[in-house]
């Protein structure tokens, strides 16, 4: 049902090395090379730090998305990455103009294949960053045919590639993009944060971007999620509300750091007050900005930050074109204006540091965590105790690893080894066995039991 772009590649690390923590290697690999591309992109607009460059690399892939899900299997960080590989390269080919390079073009269109093959949000994604590329280089009168050449090649690999699932879905479904849309489709985003109930999109994208940092759910019995969702003042954190919230990879609310909302309106209010070099910079900033604003909008779950990882470069762009600038009319001009661009490259680094720091360190518990069940669970051989392996149903579907997992517990410990229990009743099943230890496999919880020969 759903494409398979970064599974693959990991599916084939996974076969290399037999490890399968090893999938998720991809998401380094991927980082660095947008760090490196990204760095090679900036450095060829003219600052007079000649460290900036470095600096907004850093930023760009800092986004706490990225770092809440580097040691997982989820792909939304794949998103970003590809869909920032997509911006780097029109905003490369666009400084050039005179002379684009058919290797930029060659990367554009991969770039694209990878944005398309990630999500089917990157579908959508692309159709509208390729529709707004298009409006613009016809309000300029520029050569148009050459694009739209790239778009269709594009789109060809897209629909070869991509024809399982995009062409079996729409056969056996009747929807390319099932099980997210179509008349059979299955509604997955159904626990949303408290009071979200009655909203509209527009409140809703508002409160998640400027209220606290938590992990607020309607639906649900643990009481650390059943937190109301509170604006807060900008620059403002609430430590014991929203410290540990970040050891999450899928936050909800305030997901892109304690600082952000400051972040934001900070941006949005130097906006009008860059004086451009010339009409191109001028041009090229308002392509990007409304590239990310309507890739974030076109979203209708854009108050969760993990379906539009993108929108952390909107205001990352606005600074970087407010260093561009040159021209100050007064000395204190340009020192108030510099001031104030490095107090938000400041505060976009200390708020990716932090989370970095508290999720970093919870991986490196899991980790820890996850040795543990290993070393009972030894498939080569059959252990004296039996081993219960409880599974909750609370996924749409099973992940590679599921499918790796459960039949060998099947093969070795009896089909009976494998119990299938609701959400709400794990608990309670809990209670009756002595657990051994709680783990996260991938995208899948499991509980892990120890059960002596009497019982």
């Amino acid at each position: 049902c759903y494409l398979h772009f970064t599974e693959i590649i990991g599916a084939n690390i996974y076969k290399l090395t037999n490890m399968i923590e090893s999938a998720k290697a991809i998401n380094f690999i991927i980082l660095s090379a947008v760090f490196m591309y990204s760095f090679s992109v900036f450095t060829e607009f003219k600052f007079r730090c000649k460290y900036i460059p470095l600096i907004f690399s850093v930023i760009l892939v800092l986004n706490p998305v990225c770092i809440c899900q580097c040691f997982t299997n989820f792909i939304d960080l794949q998103l970003y990455f590809a869909f920032s590989l997509v911006i780097l390269t029109i905003l490369k080919i666009e400084n050039r103009q005179s002379s684009v390079d058919k290797k930029d073009i060659f990367f554009f269109a991969c770039s694209s294949l990878m944005l398309a093959m990630t999500k089917f949000t990157g579908c959508v994604y692309l159709f509208v960053i390729c529709l707004i590329y298009l409006i613009y280089l016809f309000l300029l009168k520029r050569n148009i045919r050459k694009f739209i050449k790239i778009i269709v090649i594009t789109g060809g690999l897209i629909l070869i590639t991509g024809i399982n699932p995009l062409f079996t879905n729409f056969r056996d479904y009747g929807h390319i993009f099932y099980p997210v849309a179509g008349k059979n489709k299955i509604d997955v985003i159904n626990n949303i944060p408290v009071g979200f109930e009655n909203m509209s999109s527009a409140e809703r994208f508002f409160r998640s971007n400027f209220s606290e940092s938590v992990q607020s759910m309607n639906h649900t019995d643990i009481k650390e999620f059943q937190v109301p969702v509170e604006l807060k003042i900008p620059f403002t954190v609430n430590i014991k509300s929203s410290a540990n919230y970040f050891r999450y990879t899928d936050m909800r609310i305030g997901a892109l750091g304690y600082f952000w909302s400051g972040i934001l309106l900070l941006a949005i209010f130097y906006l009008p007050f860059i004086r451009f070099r010339n009409k191109n910079e001028k041009y090229l900033l308002w392509l990007i900005l409304t590239m990310i604003i309507l890739t974030t909008l076109s979203n209708p779950h854009s108050w969760w930050v993990r379906f539009v990882p993108q929108f952390w470069l909107f205001p990352l762009f606005i600074v970087f074109f407010g260093f561009l600038q040159d021209n100050y009319k007064y000395k204190f001009s340009k020192v108030l204006k510099l001031s104030f661009l490095y107090f938000i490259v400041i505060s976009y680094i200390i708020n990716s540091l932090l989370i970095l720091c508290q999720s970093t360190n919870n991986s490196l518990f899991l980790s820890e965590v996850l040795k543990k069940p290993y070393e009972y669970i030894d498939l080569k051989k059959k252990p004296q105790d039996k081993i219960l392996m409880m599974v909750r149903q609370d996924s749409q579907k099973m992940t590679a690893v599921d499918e790796t997992i459960i039949p060998h517990f099947q093969e070795y410990y009896g089909k009976e080894s494998i119990v299938y229990v609701p959400y709400d009743e794990s608990k309670i099943v809990t209670e009756k066995f002595q657990t051994v230890q709680y783990v996260y496999v991938v995208n899948s919880p499991y509980y892990f039991f120890k059960i002596d020969k009497k019982s």
